[in-house]
């Protein structure tokens, strides 16, 4: 009985840990409505054609509803960094120290830190910057390992596969220092880069966008959706709504909730049955004692308060019991974070195994009495 209700505690834990009713995280993968995007493979990223034709933009700048839009052309790119100006001490060296060790150069004195460079359109416009000038958006982990400040130049260079080393290169300026990029992919990186499209175009030759991230001027409005998810795209372009992306999550979120509560039924019916079975044949057993109890004076309700008393106070063992199976589960998988769903899981339970244990004693004694 002790087993499987700790069983069963730890699952109900588990279950309230792993609740997300906030699904403001996807914004960090769909930012805007609607997000647009290739099948990118990151692997081979600097060698890939752009999947997202210039008409394909100029049919989406002629729909109606849409209030803004991103596009951006998707390549890498490779940060040349002098080793000896590294903070050593920085977060993102320490997260990156294999790689960034591993690309130095024979002198050790420069190293090549990879990039997933977004080059995005009309980024000078947006930041009125000049034309002679390429401006560079990265995030603050990666300017405080380079110890760079905004203003200061980065020096970016791209790399042809198909001659096997790094070619053209181009000086950028820290333009913006960002705490969080606006633009997230699946792909894990070292860092990225934000750039202006006709910058990351003059490197790499490239026409077409591989992104596009769009904010609608109503986004219930299904008919503009559909036309955007009409157009004819290439088809290996996917395009994701906001709504819909939210909508799949809470119904996977159901799912594993009601999987969670068949899961949790069997565990409880388990352990209802081992209790009653445990508590009815430990009074059967003692049908003598009770028989010889009468014979000697006592009442039958006397002893039924007896027989009451010793459930309550074997439910208090048991719950004692599951209290310290839980606090070693929950310190081990660290779960103090979240004390106040485990103090109601606690009082749930505890309450559950007390009921229990009276109302099976009860049952068991009346059956005795009845049967006397």
């Amino acid at each position: 009985m002790i087993i499987a209700f700790s069983i069963l505690s730890t699952m109900i834990i588990i279950n309230n840990i792993g609740a997300k009713k906030d699904y403001s995280w996807i914004k960090k993968y769909v930012p805007g409505d609607i997000c647009i995007e290739g099948n990118i493979d990151y692997n081979s990223i600097h060698d890939s054609k752009s999947f997202i034709s210039r008409p394909n933009l100029e049919s989406l700048e002629r729909t109606k509803n849409i209030k803004s839009f991103n596009a951006y052309q998707i390549k890498s790119l490779f940060a040349d960094i002098d080793f000896n100006n590294i903070d050593k001490n920085s977060t993102f060296y320490k997260e990156n120290k294999t790689d960034i060790e591993l690309n130095k150069d024979i002198n050790g004195s420069y190293t090549t830190i990879s990039t997933i460079a977004f080059g995005k359109k009309d980024l000078k416009k947006e930041l009125e910057i000049k034309d002679d000038i390429s401006p560079v958006i990265i995030s603050k982990e990666f300017a405080d390992m380079i110890q760079v400040k905004e203003g200061d130049f980065i020096y970016l260079k791209m790399y042809q596969e198909d001659r096997n080393e790094f070619t053209i290169s181009e000086h950028f300026q820290v333009i913006k220092i960002m705490d969080e990029f606006p633009v997230y992919t699946k792909f894990h990186s070292t860092t990225e880069v934000i750039v202006d499209y006709d910058d990351l175009q003059n490197l790499y030759n490239t026409i077409g966008y591989d992104r596009i991230d769009i904010w609608l001027e109503d986004n219930t409005n299904l008919t503009s959706i559909n036309n955007i998810k009409n157009l004819e795209f290439n088809s290996s372009v996917s395009i994701k709504t906001y709504n819909d992306t939210v909508k799949y999550f809470q119904e996977r979120y159901i799912k594993k909730i009601l999987f969670q509560i068949f899961v949790i039924g069997i565990f409880l019916f388990i352990a209802m049955a081992n209790s009653f079975t445990s508590i009815f044949n430990n009074i059967v057993n003692r049908k003598e004692e009770f028989t010889l109890l009468n014979i000697i004076g006592i009442s039958k309700g006397e002893i039924k308060r007896v027989v009451l008393l010793e459930g309550i106070l074997y439910g208090v063992i048991t719950s004692l019991a599951v209290i310290i199976i839980q606090v070693i589960i929950i310190i081990i998988l660290g779960m103090k974070e979240r004390s106040i769903y485990v103090i109601y899981t606690l009082l749930f339970v505890d309450l559950l195994i007390i009921s229990t244990n009276i109302l099976f004693s009860n049952i068991s004694m009346n059956y005795i009495v009845r049967n006397q």
